[in-house]
């Protein structure tokens, strides 16, 4: 990536909203299992291990962020969500199972979408 592709990226991310943010980590962590997807029906272990890794260190640092100060029950929920997530990552991981990331790719889908509408809405 040049010099000039990086400080536009970075200046992007400074100035993008935390919808935005959210929304583009979803994003990336859906890329990523997708990927993942094709490295495991490929039997690409050296894809899938850094496809794997990737939404599970993006799921972990949702994790971490939620504030149960400012909504405790939706945190409890999207907790829960992300603990799935997840656990169908280290399924599919663990029995080299695409199909596991399947379920893994709607909830977050889901999550994405209703996120986005948020923005949308000015939220």
């Amino acid at each position: 990536m040049s010099f000039a592709v990086a400080q536009y990226s970075s200046a992007r991310i400074a100035t993008a909203s935390p919808l935005s943010i959210l929304i583009r980590l979803y994003d990336g962590a859906i890329a990523f299992l997708i990927e993942a997807q094709d490295a495991l029906e490929n039997d690409d272990n050296p894809e899938k291990a850094k496809a794997l890794n990737d939404p599970q260190a993006i799921v972990s640092e949702l994790m971490t962020t939620l504030d149960v100060r400012q909504a405790p029950e939706l945190c409890a929920q999207l907790s829960s969500l992300y603990d799935f997530v997840l656990h169908q990552i280290s399924k599919a991981n663990l029995e080299k199972d695409a199909d596991a990331l399947g379920p893994a790719v709607r909830v977050l889908r889901e999550l994405r979408s209703a996120w986005a509408a948020l923005s949308a809405e000015g939220g």
